[in-house]
């Protein structure tokens, strides 16, 4: 990275360190004056950078660095997290397991599909939609409107759709852990069996435990084989 380069991502990367340093103070503060779990880092982070990019008009030399921070920075993040992943965490069953969570992923485009169809979506943003969310959100999206010849306003659609149902489960999601009596293998596997993207995975799990993220990520990353047949099979026909 040149030195030109450098100049036009560090004002909007500190500001992110800036923002992730007062999310973690909020979370810390948070948690000793109630006593319990409410203030999770993760969840205060993304609530506090939409309040400032929904409140403030961010001037444009600051858009490199917060793209380089929620792109590069989080691909890395999430890349080094595969380090510490150990696909023995699906125990001895784990052929029967890997082909439970196909069998679902599968259940869930037809059932997406289905659904967007009955509300009246249009044939090619309903399957962008299904696949979006029910294998590895705005990659599956990207990587199967070519295969179904889908315009780029429906990508567009599908993508936004796509990204702002994704906060909101991981808002929410980490919530249903207590009220449900969740252990951490079992709200991982939950949480990668519902949350439509990696990073988010981890930023559902990841307040809950580390066993509960690793079970998350390994959940989703098995999710993640099912674009190779959402990808050719329209090919076929």
């Amino acid at each position: 990275m040149n030195r030109e380069a450098l100049f036009r991502v560090l004002p909007g990367f500190f500001l992110c360190l800036a923002l992730g340093g007062l999310a973690y103070g909020v979370s810390v503060a948070g948690n000793r004056l109630t006593g319990q779990r409410y203030f999770e880092l993760f969840t205060c982070a993304i609530v506090l950078g939409i309040g400032v990019r929904s409140s403030f008009d961010l001037p444009a030399f600051w858009s490199g660095g917060i793209r380089f921070a929620a792109v590069t920075i989080l691909e890395i993040a999430v890349f080094l997290l595969g380090f510490s992943l150990d696909f023995s965490v699906f125990s001895g069953n784990s052929l029967v397991f890997v082909g439970c969570i196909l069998g679902f992923v599968t259940v869930m485009v037809i059932l997406s599909f289905t659904i967007c169809r009955a509300i009246g979506l249009p044939e090619h943003l309903a399957v962008l939609v299904a696949c979006g969310n029910s294998i590895c959100g705005n990659a599956a999206i990207a990587a199967v409107a070519p295969a179904v010849r889908a315009c780029n306003e429906d990508v567009v659609a599908a993508i936004t759709f796509s990204s702002i149902l994704g906060v909101l489960v991981v808002v929410f999601l980490p919530l249903l852990e207590p009220a449900f009596g969740l252990n951490a293998v079992q709200f991982g596997t939950f949480a990668g069996l519902t949350v439509y993207a990696v990073p988010q995975v981890v930023a559902a799990t990841a307040p809950v435990s580390m066993a509960s993220a690793h079970m998350g990520t390994a959940v989703k990353l098995v999710r993640v084989l099912m674009l190779m047949p959402a990808v050719c099979l329209p090919r076929c026909f």
